[in-house]
Parts: C-alpha cells; sequence; structure tokens
C-alpha cells in the first residue's frame, strides 16, 4: 500500500458547480474523460460528491457541523502525471466556455504525500496511528509499535485483523 512521498507529481483538484447538477456531473464526467486520455496523465480519479441532506442527518441523530452549502465542494479530482506534467497543461483540452459554464471554481492542490489510511476494507498503520508516528516507527525500527495487542489497547476493536 503506498505511504509517503509521491513518485510522479498528483494534485488534488476541488470543484464547485455553478447551476444545475445534472450539467455540472456531465461537464466533469466529461472533462475528467478528456483528460484521462491525455498522454501525460498517469491517473485520474473522479468522485462527484452527493448533495447532503443536512436536516434528514441531523433528524437521524448525527452531529451535523459542516460549511454551508455554498462553501462545499460537489466533486473532487486525484490526477497523477508522468514524469513532469503539470495540470495547467490541460486547460489547452478543456473547452474552457462550456466548463465556466457549469464549474463555478476549482481548486488545485499539490500532493506532497499520500496516505492510505484504510486499505482492503481495513484500518492501516497510519489510519490508526497517523503518518508521523508511522514515519517514526519505520525510522527507529520500532516494530513493537506494530503489535496487535498494543494496538488494540490504544484503539480498541478497529485494532483487530488491521492491515499493518
Amino acid at each position: 500500500m503506498p505511504q509517503g512521498p509521491v513518485a510522479t507529481p498528483t494534485y488534488s483538484l476541488f470543484l464547485r458547480r455553478r447551476g444545475d447538477e445534472l450539467a455540472f456531473r456531465a461537464v466533469v464526467e466529461k472533462l475528467a474523460q478528456r483528460w484521462a486520455n491525455t498522454p501525460d496523465v498517469r491517473r485520474l480519479r473522479l468522485a462527484l460528491f452527493e448533495t447532503p441532506d443536512m436536516e434528514a442527518e441531523r433528524k437521524a441523530g448525527y452531529p451535523v457541523k459542516t460549511h454551508p452549502p455554498e462553501q462545499q465542494y460537489q466533486a473532487w479530482i486525484d490526477l497523477s502525471f508522468e514524469g513532469g506534467g503539470d495540470p495547467r497543461a490541460l486547460a489547452d483540452t478543456a473547452d474552457l466556455d462550456g466548463v465556466a459554464a457549469h464549474i463555478a471554481e476549482m481548486h488545485v492542490y499539490p500532493t506532497r504525500v499520500v496516505y492510505t489510511s484504510n486499505y482492503a476494507g481495513r484500518p492501516t498503520l497510519v489510519g490508526l496511528r497517523g503518518y508521523p508516528a508511522y514515519s517514526a516507527i519505520r525510522a527507529l525500527g520500532a516494530e513493537h509499535q506494530k503489535d496487535p495487542g498494543l494496538l488494540e489497547w490504544m484503539y480498541g476493536a478497529v485494532a483487530h485483523g488491521s492491515a499493518l
């Protein structure tokens, strides 16, 4: 499972929609497909977020503390390039007028480190302890910190069978 610095230039793109949700989703899917077929793109993963029903979640007993809808993202793209790829080069492959009609904002952040919190449906050591602790355990050779008994004592049943 991947942990640590990324091997190739990788970015997270967060998008907010402008207007109709179905039209936004169609434009984002088309854009993602076009970008995925670009030669320098190594990996592209698209996640379209469901619009949360905050009132229903509150009634169900969930302690909902979130940003107002206008500050929430409706899509996320994980984008990784071969070699020295740059997400700005993808602007040339987009129909920017058509995209701007449906995407209000796109925030692009470089991914410096990969954290795998869950793998094969189970928590990883990074998921349980955090990346700084994971790095320290590896650097110090502190294998005893991976002991299932210790992890169960610290985290309870969630630590059983974790992918370490």
